[in-house]
């Protein structure tokens, strides 16, 4: 009787040691997981953000966007250095400028927008100017229900205006058109139930120079915005 006392009590403190093994590493998993999915603003998103009012900064949080980086990359780097040098030389893009897509705009810059579009399979395939394309964000009859709905905006200047200037001057752009987007669908006809939004934000930025023709090149700025239900 006392052995198998002995190993009942053996049996049962292997037991106890297995379940607190079992609950650190329950502990450290979630931990390890929370810090995975984070993706705080830092760079240029913070830098964008930073420059909004007080006002649309409580409507909309930036994060950084891996996937964001990736299509701007891929679509400027279509972009050929002749064509970089004669955009430079122009005067349309001595400031940052707005690149309006929609399905009849033509030239090289035009394409990346479009593209950009198509990739992130954005909202605004037809929205010439900058608030029409913001404004595919509010809740209407067709869109409302969408669990998550996307635009992407490109600017582009020439490299002689520096990068943080040039965020700066796309947050002053868009700001106005991004704190008046809803944050319900009362507005909207045959509303079964209030629905609510939420609005977050990525900016990328990458710079191409043509080195063989005096560092003449182009910054391009890519904004996207997101309106989450729920």
């Amino acid at each position: 009787m006392k052995l198998k006392k002995i190993a009942s009590l053996a049996l049962a403190g292997i037991m106890a040691v297995s379940m607190l093994a079992g609950c650190g590493e329950g502990i450290s998993n979630s931990g390890s997981s929370s810090s995975e999915t984070t993706n705080p603003s830092t760079g240029v998103s913070a830098t964008l953000y930073n420059e909004l009012s007080d006002a649309t900064k409580s409507k909309i949080k930036f994060n950084d966007s891996a996937e964001l980086n990736s299509v701007l990359a891929k679509n400027v780097g279509s972009v050929g250095y002749d064509l970089l040098s004669d955009i430079y030389d122009g005067t349309d893009y001595k400031s940052v400028k707005y690149i309006e897509v929609n399905t009849g705009a033509t030239g090289v810059l035009n394409n990346v927008g479009r593209n950009m579009i198509a990739d992130l399979e954005a909202a605004n395939t037809n929205n010439t100017n900058m608030s029409g394309a913001i404004g595919e964000l509010n809740p209407d009859d067709e869109n409302q229900d969408e669990k998550s709905i996307n635009v992407v905006l490109l600017f582009a200047v020439n490299n002689g205006v520096d990068t943080n200037n040039a965020l700066a001057a796309v947050a002053k752009m868009i700001d106005n058109d991004v704190k008046a987007l809803k944050v319900d669908n009362d507005e909207v006809n045959n509303n079964a139930s209030e629905l609510r939004y939420t609005y977050t934000g990525s900016v990328s930025a990458t710079t191409k120079v043509d080195s063989n023709n005096h560092g003449k090149g182009m910054t391009f700025i890519a904004v996207e915005l997101v309106r989450t239900l729920g």
